[in-house]
């Protein structure tokens, strides 16, 4: 190897090269080292500016929730006993399409029978009560109060290979949030309505939306689609075109279903029945890939509504009273219901099933609620009024709102017209048995003159 020339020169230049970079580098760590020492400064803050105080906005009162107030403020109420009192307070809640029944008693201790919340697997008679109780009770003014919003039912499905997108509850509660999203970022307002979740045959989950907008349904179906199928996001590009094509369902809301709380819950109850071997039971049976997986979830709920209720503190022959009355009425309408009971054979024992008819029993246990039809609340305080003795207060307004039933003939006076003449003497009362009569013969004026039509008809033939 040639060794390097080293002159006088270039030995100098190096030299005299690393002593600069040297002599850099010490007075650079000698200031770094002063500033460490010195105290640090610290900078005045500047003032914030005063916060102006958000004046409450007043709450909204609907026009349900109002009417509800009304009535409630004419139930006679008895003074709220003390915490140290053992004696039962009964209560009577008022809602736009039911009434119910409950009791306290005080102090409040657990149950022998309660169970904490525990992981949802199965769909449950108890399930269905609380949904239509809940039904029964919300304000839908913020859904249907417009006349340009129209009412539709939205359903959701998934493709053919839903086993891949929706392995469990939570994926598939997820996919619905993502819409909710969506939705307000598209149209600039939150989602409002009532879900139900349900299962197909294949085991595949969809999900029914009661809801209002105030587009074209075809063009809301064109972006329903579109972004249902982008949030489900299938990985294979066949079922992800499928998807897009029937994942969605627009329909708008049956005539023939009122908007109204009675009718909204009987849509969503009519096939929420939790009866073993019945026709439409696949529906609420969870795939064995969720049950393993975990949790379900919530079968049902909504967004963007409040209950409209108003409670009352009664006394206790007050509540009886009323209770034996809308039991007696609900009795009179005759309904039954389709339950599976067990026989056997008398001559070799075997046992089997069948289907039976029971009459349907409300209010059998000094509580619970039932569905009842508008003007309800007004006709059963009427009564109470009456039956204690006091003198009935707007009563020809309550007879008015009901529909008048036409005479069978002219020496037999209508239901209406016993009841107003009763009310219009003060000195006369208006008995139990009088008043559920009435009320009975109002409710069941139509079906009264189909069946004389029927027979008048067979007589002539």
């Amino acid at each position: 190897m040639s060794e390097l020339p080293q002159t006088d020169e270039v030995s100098g230049l190096v030299i005299s090269s690393i002593t600069v970079r040297s002599e850099n580098i010490q007075k650079e760590d000698k200031k770094e080292k002063e500033k460490e020492k010195e105290p640090a400064v610290k900078k005045p803050r500047a003032k914030a500016k005063p916060r102006k105080k958000k004046k409450k906005k007043p709450p909204v009162i609907s026009p349900t929730q109002k009417r509800l107030s009304e009535i409630g403020d004419t139930i006679p109420q008895v003074e709220k006993r003390s915490n140290q009192d053992t004696l039962t307070d009964y209560y009577i809640e008022l809602t736009p399409a039911s009434i119910r029944f409950s009791r306290k008693l005080f102090p409040l201790a657990k149950r022998s029978n309660y169970v904490e919340r525990q992981v949802i697997t199965q769909w449950s008679y108890k399930s269905r009560a609380n949904m239509l109780k809940r039904l029964l009770s919300l304000d839908y003014t913020p859904l249907f109060g417009s006349e340009k919003q129209i009412p539709v039912m939205i359903t959701l499905t998934y493709p053919g290979d839903w086993q891949t997108v929706a392995t469990d509850g939570k994926a598939a509660k997820r996919h619905i949030a993502l819409l909710k999203k969506r939705y307000e970022s598209k149209f600039k307002k939150p989602l409002i309505g009532v879900w139900k979740l349900e299962f197909q045959r294949r085991g595949a989950p969809h999900t029914h939306i009661l809801s209002s907008i105030t587009m074209d349904l075809g063009h809301f179906q064109l972006w329903l689609s579109k972004t249902w199928a982008e949030i489900v996001a299938h990985p294979d590009e066949n079922e992800r075109e499928k998807h897009l094509r029937a994942g969605t369902q627009v329909k708008a809301w049956p005539d023939y279903y009122k908007e109204t709380p009675h009718s909204i819950s009987h849509y969503f109850g009519k096939h929420s029945s939790a009866n073993k071997g019945g026709v439409k039971e696949y529906q609420n049976r969870a795939p064995d890939l969720w049950i393993e997986a975990g949790s379900i979830g919530r079968f049902w709920g909504y967004w963007g509504l409040v209950p409209a209720t108003a409670t009352a503190l009664v006394s206790k022959e007050d509540a009886l009273f009323m209770q034996r009355t809308l039991r007696r009425w609900h009795k009179a309408k005759r309904e039954f219901k389709k339950v599976r009971v067990q026989r056997s054979k008398k001559i070799d024992g075997v046992i089997y099933y069948r289907m039976a008819s029971r009459r349907v029993l409300r209010l059998s246990h000094q509580g619970g609620f039932i569905s009842v039809p508008d003007g309800m609340a007004e006709t059963l305080l009427a009564a109470l009024k009456a039956h204690k003795g006091t003198p009935v207060e707007n009563a020809s307004e309550t007879v008015s709102r009901e529909p008048q039933m036409p005479n069978k003939s002219n020496s037999e006076p209508s239901s209406d017209t016993q009841v107003e003449e009763i009310q219009a003497t003060p000195e006369k009362r208006v008995s139990l048995g009088a008043r559920f009569k009435a009320t009975v013969k109002r409710f069941f004026a139509p079906l009264m003159r189909i069946f004389s039509f029927k027979v008048r008809r067979d007589k002539t033939e």
